[in-house]
């Protein structure tokens, strides 16, 4: 996932810390001036789900499964 943040600088250092405990975050872009003379920034994060996050959105039939293939370890 691609993300777009804007705010100020510490609100997206924060925002960053933050979103990183429930997304993988591979990648900050450096702060882009907002327009217009504003104090404002946006910066870009490249993320993704975590895996405890993909598994909370399976099915109950993917967890049957994920579940039998284990029993058959």
């Amino acid at each position: 996932m691609r993300i777009r943040l804007t705010g100020l600088p510490e609100e997206l250092d924060a925002a960053v810390a933050e979103l990183s405990t429930v997304l993988r975050v591979d990648e900050v872009s450096r702060p882009y001036p907002g327009r217009n003379s504003s104090r404002l920034v946006s910066l870009y994060l490249e993320a993704r789900l975590s895996k405890a996050a993909c598994a909370s959105s399976d099915t109950p039939d993917d967890k049957k499964a994920r579940d039998a293939d284990t029993d058959k370890r």
